[in-house]
């Protein structure tokens, strides 16, 4: 019997994020009970999102540079 959902079905992402609705939360939850296929996709989806945590965590935050910020407040100063 073909599972509800395949295994790069985008949904399992949302679910791990926490989405999805509750009824729709609560069918994912079983079709990844009553399928190994889609357990084993679950469990590589979290290893990716656990590593794309860290990957962002380590990035140095954004931010303008000097010039950028001087130009900017320019623009305020011409456009007022």
């Amino acid at each position: 019997m073909k599972p509800i959902i395949e295994n790069d079905d985008p949904r399992l992402t949302a679910f791990l994020l926490g989405e999805l609705g509750e009824l729709e939360s609560a069918q994912i939850q079983e079709a990844i009970t009553n399928s190994p296929d889609l357990e084993i996709a679950v469990s590589e989806i979290r290893q990716m999102i656990g590593l794309l945590g860290v990957a962002y965590a380590s990035e140095s935050p954004w931010a303008l540079l000097d010039e950028q910020k001087t130009e900017l407040a320019r623009a305020e100063i011409d456009s007022n």
